[in-house]
């Protein structure tokens, strides 16, 4: 009987040893799968944009505006009529 609760008072002192070792090894491990978790987020946000034709109308306008600044009429015409056929 003693013998068993010699062990279990021994591995309670371990356990009781690592905890704050493994909790901080646990929380590394959660800011580094936050950031994978994150950036495919992003991504997934950015190709559901890039297929969405309001997002894509609106980047062309955003080239249209630099065309027309640029004093390239003639593509930043060629680019509002696509702005145009897109918001159709």
């Amino acid at each position: 009987m003693y013998c068993r609760s010699y062990r279990f008072s021994y591995v309670a002192a371990i356990s009781i040893v690592l905890s704050p070792a493994l909790s901080l090894l646990a929380i590394s491990d959660a800011h580094a799968f936050a950031q994978i978790i994150d950036a495919t987020l992003t991504q997934a946000i950015d190709r559901a944009q890039a297929t969405n034709p309001k997002t894509q109308a609106d980047k062309l306008l955003e080239t249209g505006v630099k065309q027309h600044r640029e004093g390239l009429f003639r593509e930043a015409i060629q680019t509002f009529e696509q702005v145009l056929a897109i918001r159709k």
